[in-house]
């Protein structure tokens, strides 16, 4: 059976060094991460897996079906992977897709493993009952300027909202550029409820974050109206995952957002999230509350540890 001295994590900058060491250890299962814009290397290694090992490809995102304007050749070499490798481990609800509408005919077996909760206990000691309401957004920053329909949007829209009802909302971009945000900097400078933070690592995000109330992902009301240059809205909010939310759940962070639809379906039924477009906040409601989400948050985050979930990866891995 494999334990976890048996589990190595490398890099390589030759792909033919990788392949040297592959075949040096045949019969190990490969775990290939990969993203749906370069799968050059994941393609290579799949088409060898008779030789080198037994392939597990999960890309970060899925391309087929989703994206719109991608290389017909990435397309195709993304689809062989999943339908050829000896494993398929995903973190989101794609393959539902491909299997049930796009007539994908996979040979290998399949897990779902989302990206789960850090086994470190942080972020609960900072949380406070106070009297006023705190959320928070971090990640990319989409602004009105960038993107005046973007789907995702919206943070004017909803710090008007918050400013009106006494809610304090945080911002922490994901990079920091004075020039592109300098009008949620200028509003930082005038509101007492809009806080527009400078980058900071994500080493220290977990622990800043929980001194807040909720974790946010802006949602237009108008969301499944709206096209989107790159990718199928459609499908990408019914079937994507994201590691964001997990990150606010570190944080023993509620979650209020309406996208992606399977996986708010998902966090919804552990209790730790609020099904709710931008024009949807009850802020009353929010801060009548917020202790209960957030003791839900707690103990929701002891099931969605990885280790509480790690076996089922090493399972699917003996299984092959």
């Amino acid at each position: 059976s494999l334990q976890n001295e048996d589990i190595q994590c490398c890099t390589f900058d030759l792909i033919e060094e990788l392949i040297f060491l592959l075949l040096q250890n045949k019969g190990n299962v490969i775990h290939i991460f990969s993203n749906c814009f370069n799968p050059y290397t994941a393609y290579i290694l799949v088409k060898l897996q008779n030789f080198i090992g037994k392939i597990v490809f999960e890309n970060y995102d899925i391309a087929n079906g989703f994206y719109t304007d991608l290389n017909e050749n990435i397309i195709k070499m993304e689809r062989y992977c999943i339908e050829n490798a000896r494993g398929i481990c995903h973190r989101e609800f794609s393959l539902e897709y491909l299997i049930e509408v796009l007539n994908f005919k996979i040979k290998g077996k399949t897990i779902r493993f989302f990206d789960y909760c850090c086994d470190e206990e942080q972020g609960n000691e900072k949380y406070e009952k106070c009297n006023e309401l705190s959320i928070c957004y971090a990640g990319g920053v989409v602004t009105e300027d960038d993107y005046p329909d973007c789907p995702f949007g919206g943070f004017l829209e909803i710090a008007e909202r918050c400013e009106k009802n006494k809610c304090h909302l945080h911002i922490y971009p994901s990079v920091w550029d004075e020039k592109r945000y300098e009008k949620y900097i200028r509003k930082d400078k005038e509101s007492l409820y809009f806080h527009f933070h400078k980058t900071i690592p994500y080493s220290k995000l977990i622990s800043e974050l929980s001194q807040y109330d909720y974790g946010i992902c802006p949602t237009r009301d108008d969301v499944w109206e709206k096209d989107s240059s790159g990718y199928n809205i459609k499908n990408k909010y019914i079937y994507a995952g994201t590691n964001k939310y997990f990150d606010y759940l570190d944080a023993g962070l509620p979650i209020i957002t309406a996208i992606p639809q399977k996986f708010v379906q998902y966090l919804e039924e552990k209790g730790v999230l609020i099904n709710w477009t931008n024009g949807q906040y009850d802020f009353e409601f929010l801060l009548r509350m917020k202790d209960t989400m957030h003791d839900n948050v707690i103990k929701a985050k002891e099931n969605l540890k990885i280790s509480n979930n790690i076996n089922k990866l090493l399972k699917f891995y003996e299984s092959l």
